[in-house]
């Protein structure tokens, strides 16, 4: 094989990598310019300060493509890899992810390892084929991640990795007072389940409050995690991606060394 060989691999697993950063920017951006949380402002009229929920649909579908790339990207990696290293590809070639090694009698038409898998792989060297078998879901016991990349490889074909912000029950605001730093610390707030943009609260101002001069602030410990994702409902994107790209750059470079 020549020097370049795997070049398109690789690429596949850096494009991933940088959009793994690219989503990570993308959220502290979004916490950082208060896109998502929640938001004050003053209504002098009735003298109090109205806090809002923001967790808009628009920037959660951007963030949502991009898990998406990430997702994609990582996948199309193993399929690249085994094109490479067969002599004679052809359009059945691919790396197999299957949760059955052999036929199930109770479900003759879901796939299996021992039927459609080995024929992805026709003509791989023998070391490459053992190690694809002991990384299929049904030989690595709990370890689960290379069958929910896969997963969420179809179900991004189809629909959104959709994210969403995990709010507290509660928030604890306070005001400021900009002149020497004092805090005046308020009731905590629940934060119901309620749309972007909806209210929550409405708080009184003290009465010594000086519009610019004293402002509303509020700690919230929130978390953005996927929603309607398949089988990554409830995870950290972050984390969640970084760890199927670390598990496939593994098994790529583990594959590569059989040559």
């Amino acid at each position: 094989m020549g020097s370049n060989d795997f070049q398109g691999t690789r690429a596949k697993l850096d494009r991933a990598e940088q959009h793994l950063d690219e989503l990570r920017a993308q959220l502290k951006i979004g916490w950082e310019k208060h896109l998502y949380g929640i938001s004050t402002y003053d209504d002098l009229g009735s003298h109090e300060t109205i806090v809002t929920l923001l967790k808009p649909k628009s920037i959660f579908s951007s963030y949502s493509v991009i898990a998406g790339e990430i997702v994609h990207q990582t996948r199309s990696a193993l399929e690249h890899v085994i094109w490479q290293m067969l002599p004679n590809p052809n359009k059945s070639s691919g790396f197999p992810v299957f949760t059955l090694e052999h036929k199930d009698p109770a479900n003759p038409k879901k796939g299996y390892y021992e039927g459609q898998g080995l024929k992805m792989i026709e003509d791989i060297n023998p070391a490459a084929q053992t190690l694809i078998r002991s990384v299929q879901p049904f030989a690595t016991g709990t370890d689960h991640r290379l069958n929910l990349l896969h997963e969420m490889w179809n179900w991004d074909k189809h629909r959104l990795l959709n994210m969403m912000v995990i709010y507290p029950q509660a928030i604890s605001p306070f005001y400021r007072y900009l002149s020497d730093n004092h805090i005046s610390i308020l009731p905590t707030i629940a934060v119901p389940e309620i749309d972007d943009g909806a209210e929550i609260a409405r708080v009184p101002h003290p009465h010594d409050f000086v519009p610019g001069k004293v402002q509303m602030e509020a700690e919230v410990g929130i978390a953005i995690r996927f929603a309607d994702a398949g089988p990554a409902v409830g995870e950290s994107p972050e984390e969640f991606l970084a760890n199927l790209l670390k598990l496939t750059r593994d098994i790529v470079g583990r594959l590569i060394k059989t040559i």
